[in-house]
């Protein structure tokens, strides 16, 4: 069976589609999560079809849709900002047929599995005057100018969840509602209310964001400025669609069969194709967990 990809795909349309299916984030087929997923699952030995069908919400949205309707429709999803929990419990839980079938990679991005050297090492288009040395200072470079924006990212992302907890209220008794001046009166005096001003207040103060951007600091940095390897999670958690870009610009040439110079994404994609057709024991450990957990599911 050829891979089959369909996109920007609502619940009901995906539902046309049959059997074993992988459903990733990306707006058109040549995006590079389903060319990655294409390569690595079609090298492995299971023939599965994979859709894209858009952002990371879209993609949660319809795996907890049709959890009930397609066990057989497999879901996954870059990490972004979920904590390891939720990450954990995804690839744990992913044998139970009850559950909506998302996985979420371990690390930031799909492309921060291309970030790493000794992997990177691997590709035939490697520049001739680039080691894998170089690869690590280049990539331990990338890293250092991106450790203050990312973690400020990550901030504003933090400082959004707690902003937007719920008010936890509701109402039952009917005989403090019998106009609109009634209900205006109860939310005026509702204390859940005063408590969520004084809440938020108190998290966009100053002193308070600086020392969740400090914390995030310390935590992709291992407490270690400027970063270096083994310290942190840094490698793992930094934008690696950003840093990656950048390597494959500096350290790779590609050539199409006219001999000329491939550039940009196309390029990126045929160091990853290379890398791709790697036995599974030299891909990332996610990957090789990745189509075990497929292979499991598909005999199940």
């Amino acid at each position: 069976m050829s891979m089959i990809f369909k996109f920007g795909a609502a619940p009901e349309d995906v539902l046309q589609g049959s059997g074993h299916t992988l459903f990733v984030e990306g707006k058109n087929n040549q995006a590079f999560d389903p060319v990655v997923m294409e390569e690595l699952l079609k090298n492995n030995g299971l023939q599965m079809t994979v859709k894209a069908i858009g952002h990371c919400d879209n993609v949660r949205s319809t795996a907890q849709a049709l959890i009930s309707y397609q066990p057989s429709y497999y879901f996954l999803i870059d990490r972004d900002d979920n904590d390891d929990l939720t990450v954990e419990k995804s690839w744990n839980s992913f044998q139970d047929l009850s559950q909506h079938n998302l996985l979420i990679w371990k690390k930031r991005e799909l492309e921060n599995y291309f970030i790493e050297p000794t992997y990177l090492s691997n590709s035939s288009f490697l520049k001739e005057n680039i080691s894998v040395d170089d690869l690590r200072d280049r990539i331990l470079a990338g890293c250092n100018q991106r450790i203050f924006i990312d973690a400020a990212n990550f901030t504003i992302l933090d400082l959004n969840k707690k902003i937007t907890k719920k008010l936890r209220c509701n109402f039952s008794d009917f005989s403090k509602f019998k106009c609109k001046e009634d209900g205006e009166q109860v939310l005026e005096q509702m204390t859940e209310m005063e408590l969520k001003k004084n809440e938020i207040d108190e998290i966009l103060t100053v002193d308070f964001v600086k020392q969740i951007y400090f914390e995030t600091i310390q935590k992709l940095s291992g407490g270690t400025l400027p970063l270096q390897y083994g310290c942190g999670n840094w490698l793992e958690q930094l934008s690696g669609k950003e840093i990656m870009n950048s390597i494959m610009n500096q350290c790779f040439q590609v050539k199409d069969r006219n001999d000329k110079y491939l550039q940009g994404a196309d390029k990126t994609k045929q160091v990853v194709r290379e890398l791709l057709h790697l036995p599974l024991h030299q891909q990332p450990a996610d990957f090789k967990n990745l189509v075990t957990l497929l292979h499991r599911r598909i005999r199940t």
